[in-house]
């Protein structure tokens, strides 16, 4: 590793052939690849490496890169043995991390970090999500091609099929999120849609998306996020570079609204998104490729990164997903086979329009003649202020 490649290398002609041929074909496609991607090949079954690709272009070419942070702190890790892919937090205060290689979802204490219980009811786990509501666990089976619903036992309760289906529903459930309405939003990557169905007993009820690069169509999606107060749905564009976002209605249909970030390198960009998060009018994007988390509001204002490429601790390598609990921050970090956790607080922005600022503890700003600061903590979701002043 000397350096980052361009960022638009992703789209040579044979970087998209590579993609194609770990996507649809079988052996002799596959072999295009590394002896490592071979060996997650033999061990996963191909419908994994779909996700692996992600994994072996950032390791062959990313490196580190100086960009923004907002600010965040690194606290610890907790280790999975495996690369862990995506991430639930459950009410009572678990992380779920599905773990495909060792067959198992961990569940994790997320006060202290310790190993709760291992789920391997489904063979084959890669997204997952937890419903409180109604005590289930939601698992893509990427190697059928179906969402499986188990309970607390946990016991397998119903599956997601279509059309009488018993296998194949999903050419590959990317991400799941659960609404607090009970609708089941799962992304089926390689076909670039996203379904809908009743949280409940797996009942269809729509799909939105379809292949392209005009609003509102996407390549590829992978994470998906819901954001219960403006009943919107966030899809990672994973071949776009950019989520979409997309307005609920009721249990029928999803209307497209906007889109967050661009495809690129630098403040704003993305290159391969994967798990997202949103929360407190903010939305985190996992960047596999870069390996960071970008932030930017829920109108699509950057803040900042969270994270940069590595392997020492605090450092991610092909992250692919986030969760948050307050102010902590959790990273599946899958290439450095653990879980990453930082403090982040959350980004403020003033904006002055007066030419005199006035301070309830008695500061008065002319601009003309001193520098004013402005700082802010958070604690607790709260900010506190602090401003001083300076001869220019």
């Amino acid at each position: 590793m000397t350096g980052l490649p361009k960022v638009n290398s992703f789209n040579n002609t044979k970087n998209r052939r590579i993609t194609r041929a770990i996507v649809y074909e079988e052996t002799k496609e596959a072999a295009m690849l590394t002896s490592e991607l071979r060996n997650y090949r033999g061990k996963l079954g191909r419908a994994y490496i779909l996700f692996l690709l992600v994994i072996v272009t950032a390791i062959f070419f990313t490196s580190s890169f100086a960009h923004s942070a907002i600010s965040s702190t690194y606290e610890t890790q907790i280790s999975t043995g495996r690369d862990p892919i995506r991430l639930a937090l459950s009410h009572n205060g678990h992380i779920f991390a599905s773990v495909p290689r060792e067959k198992k979802i961990y569940v994790i204490n997320k006060n202290n970090g310790s190993l709760v219980k291992t789920i391997d009811t489904v063979a084959h786990p890669l997204s997952i999500a937890v419903d409180d509501n109604r005590n289930n666990l939601y698992i893509g089976d990427y190697k059928h091609g179906s969402v499986k619903v188990v309970n607390d036992n946990p016991e397998l309760t119903f599956q997601f099929w279509l059309g009488g289906k018993s296998s194949g529903e999903f050419g590959l459930p990317g991400d799941i999120v659960i609404t607090q309405s009970g609708i089941a939003l799962v992304t089926d990557s390689p076909n670039h849609i996203v379904k809908a169905y009743s949280a409940a007993d797996g009942r269809f009820l729509f799909s939105f998306g379809g292949y392209g690069t005009a609003k509102g169509k996407m390549i590829y999606p992978t994470g998906i996020a819901f954001d219960e107060r403006h009943q919107e749905v966030y899809v990672s564009d994973h071949e776009n570079g950019k989520v979409h976002v997309f307005g609920l209605s009721g249990t029928t249909a999803a209307t497209y609204k906007r889109s967050i970030g661009a495809f690129g390198t630098g403040a704003g960009r993305l290159a391969r998104p994967q798990g997202l998060l949103v929360q407190n009018n903010k939305v985190y994007v996992v960047d596999a490729y870069h390996s960071n988390v970008a932030v930017f509001t829920n109108t699509g204002v950057f803040s900042g990164f969270v994270g940069k490429y590595g392997t020492g601790a605090g450092r991610l390598k092909v992250p692919m997903d986030v969760l948050m609990s307050g102010t902590t921050m959790y990273i599946a970090n899958a290439d450095n086979r653990r879980i990453e956790i930082f403090n982040v607080l959350d980004a403020h922005i003033l904006q002055f329009t007066s030419s005199t600022l006035n301070f309830e503890s008695g500061i008065q700003v002319n601009p003309a003649s001193q520098v004013l600061t402005v700082s802010s903590q958070v604690s607790g979701g709260a900010a506190t202020w602090t401003a001083t002043t300076t001869a220019p």
